[in-house]
């Protein structure tokens, strides 16, 4: 799924609605950006996915890392 289009969305819907959103950081991707307005400056991949995870935790996204989801399963 792509960080800036359906994750973004995805996440912010589901804020929206009232839902608790867990995000696992660095389970998404995107492409690089090029700055079309910016003289069309490139910001790689890596960077536009972390600038989506800051800004969903800022919004009230919850960020595990994957090493984080066993354990929230260890009680069933």
């Amino acid at each position: 799924m792509q960080s800036d289009y359906c994750v973004r969305a995805t996440c912010s819907a589901a804020l929206g609605r009232g839902n608790t959103v867990i995000l696992i950081k660095e389970a998404h991707a995107t492409y690089d950006r090029i700055e079309v307005w910016n003289g069309g400056m490139v910001t790689i991949a890596h960077d536009v996915e972390s600038e989506i995870e800051a800004e969903l935790e800022e919004a009230g996204v919850n960020l595990l890392c994957m090493s984080d989801v066993p354990h929230l399963f260890s009680d069933r």
